[in-house]
């Protein structure tokens, strides 16, 4: 189970890779950050299209990830040009107390019980509330001059680690209407011992709250998908292939 989820985990969570954070804040910058958290204090669903762009060792990527969320159920369908164990078109549907993976180029699937790092996983690296959350309770932040993301005016916060040298920076655009997260960059220096680079993340086509149908969160082999061996032992996934 390790080796086959290893590669889908770094694509689909690894999006806090860069920051480095201990607790210190400017004042203007932990306003900012409480009224953030504010505006997604009464979040019951959540859906966006995410895009995120990497820079490393490897090369250039690109993922996309169209978001789904409601309580502990969660759809995400993960497109990559990076090259991963499980290939490059992922679609991960979380009924709350399941998880099924689905691997759209081998046609294949698996599923297995939700663990509590899972759940973990899931909130900590991917939701916007969770991300603006952990950067209050650990981040060293400042803030810099105002920007723009689509003519639309953004409060700019950086997070970074003075005392460690060659330390990543992650920069958090927060939307001044709103108050929601709509991108974040990150960039280590080449000395880094995790290895330098450069990610970018967008979150787009926000709805927080809007109703989900239920049937967003049951899988349904598509015609032709195999199910894999359960990788935690017992035999074959539940639900055999149609």
């Amino acid at each position: 189970m390790v080796t086959r989820t290893t590669a889908l985990t770094a694509v689909t969570f690894g999006i806090l890779t860069f920051s480095a954070l201990s607790p210190a804040f400017a004042q203007d910058a932990k306003a900012i950050i409480a009224k953030s958290i504010a505006a997604y204090s009464n979040l019951k669903t959540y859906q966006a299209d995410l895009t995120m762009e990497q820079t490393g060792p490897q090369g250039k990527s690109k993922t996309t990830i169209a978001l789904k969320k409601s309580g502990e159920k969660m759809f995400s369908k993960i497109t990559t040009s990076a090259p991963t164990q499980m290939g490059k078109n992922i679609t991960s549907v979380t009924d709350g107390k399941t998880i099924t993976l689905y691997m759209g180029d081998m046609k294949q699937y698996m599923k297995m019980p939700v663990s509590p790092m899972t759940k973990q996983m899931m909130n900590d690296a991917i939701m916007p509330n969770s991300i603006m959350k952990k950067v209050a309770q650990e981040g060293t932040v400042k803030k810099l001059a105002d920007g723009n993301m689509n003519g639309k005016p953004t409060f700019v916060l950086e997070s970074s680690d003075s005392k460690q040298p060659n330390s990543p920076k992650t920069r958090l655009y927060i939307d001044k209407a709103t108050s929601r997260l709509v991108k974040i960059e990150g960039t280590a220096p080449a000395a880094n011992p995790m290895g330098g680079g450069s990610m970018t993340l967008l979150f787009r086509n926000e709805k927080i709250n809007a109703a989900i149908p239920a049937s967003a969160f049951v899988f349904t082999p598509p015609k032709g998908a195999k199910a894999m061996a359960n990788p935690m032992g017992g035999g074959g996934a539940p639900g055999g292939g149609r």
